[in-house]
């Protein structure tokens, strides 16, 4: 029996099986071209931009 492949509704390419951001919570069908989180806007970048960005100890 053939596995229902799962599509996406915008691009129309398959949808994988994933982890939510954060990783926990069960696991959702997403779309890696349409629904990839914007890495700038990470709060790992973001705590990485802040503590470069700071002004010097005098």
């Amino acid at each position: 029996m053939p596995v229902k492949d799962h599509i996406c509704p915008k691009c129309g390419k398959p949808l994988k099986l994933m982890l939510p951001p954060g990783g926990e919570g069960p696991r959702t069908y997403q779309c890696i071209h349409c629904d990839r989180p914007d890495p700038i806007k990470s709060p790992q970048l973001k705590k990485l931009i802040k503590g470069l960005l700071h002004e010097p100890k005098k």
